[in-house]
């Protein structure tokens, strides 16, 4: 009934304060796993852990992290073939036709058809520089088990091939 508005309002503070420790440890703990993500605010970082399945909205926050890289190259995952999956209706898929994902503005995510796949598990196959200047990896990196292990494996993977191009030379 008659609680006073002021323990009410201290009450929510104290949660409030609660709940921002909360949030502020677990993305401490997200930004230990990967580093990079220290490059990124603390906004950003939410909106890259809470959409990491959407391609389309971190992109550009990815950019952020992952200096002079324009594009990723993506494909579907070659841990599904077709003989153990269902082919997916190319009507289905809006617009998936192309293999490249502009880190920043996504007017044209595309994937090259058709898309076999169990669960929706791409890999990235190569990266392009803002110059123009293309990687394609030496293996393949499946985008699954949570963002920052995804972008750890890319990371690695990137430098890899680089190491691996350096002595090729």
């Amino acid at each position: 009934g008659d609680t006073p508005k002021s323990s009410i309002l201290s009450h929510l503070s104290d949660q409030l304060d609660f709940c921002q420790r909360s949030l502020v440890g677990y993305l401490n703990d997200k930004r230990k796993l990967f580093p990079r993500f220290y490059y990124v605010s603390d906004t950003a970082l939410l909106a890259i852990l809470s959409s990491y399945d959407n391609i389309e909205e971190i992109s550009g926050l990815i950019r952020a992290m992952f200096q002079n890289t324009h594009t990723v190259t993506l494909a579907p995952s070659q841990e599904y073939a077709p003989e153990n999956s269902e082919q997916i209706p190319q009507d289905s898929l809006p617009s998936l036709t192309a293999t490249e994902v502009t880190m920043g503005s996504l007017d044209d995510i595309t994937l090259d058809a058709p898309v076999w796949t169990a669960n929706g598990s791409l890999t990235a196959t190569g990266i392009t520089s803002c110059e123009g200047e293309e990687l394609i990896f030496n293996r393949e990196v499946t985008m699954s088990d949570g963002i920052e292990a995804w972008l750890v494996r890319l990371l690695k993977v990137t430098q890899e091939t680089i190491t691996d191009k350096i002595y090729e030379i």
